[in-house]
């Protein structure tokens, strides 16, 4: 992603009413072009983001790009445990964070997929956890 992208991406998250946490590295690739050629350099670059997200005491992680979501929320629980890490953070694709702010509900929005439970979030979103 280049700089421009990235710029456009922290303004869309600021205008659905979540706040962007910068940090190190914030365009760095997940890992998952590695996947299947070197699963263990893959889930290490996922790893690393996760390690970022864990410093800045993020409370999700969002993504843009497909793969990069499957990556990190398909590989989050395999990756705490290869590594001896506890992240608990949830990774939601941008097109829910949209949803959300344009009131759809989670069900739409296939937030029961996600493989980190995200009730926390959706209830600073709805007040009640729902």
């Amino acid at each position: 992603m280049t700089p421009r992208r990235s710029e456009t991406l922290k303004n869309l998250i600021k205008v659905t009413g979540a706040t962007f946490l910068d940090h190190f590295d914030e365009i760095e690739c997940c890992g998952a072009p590695s996947e299947g050629v070197n699963d263990k350099v893959a889930l290490q670059f996922a790893s690393d983001n996760m390690n970022r997200m864990k410093a800045i005491q993020a409370q999700m992680m969002m993504t843009i790009f497909l793969f990069c979501h499957i990556m990190c929320d398909a590989n989050e629980l395999p990756i705490e445990e290869m590594f001896n890490e506890v992240y608990g953070i949830p990774i939601m694709h941008h097109h829910q964070l949209l949803g959300l702010a344009m009131g759809m509900a989670p069900e739409e929005l296939a937030f029961n997929g996600l493989r980190v439970d995200c009730s926390k979030i959706l209830g600073q979103v709805y007040g009640s956890g729902k």
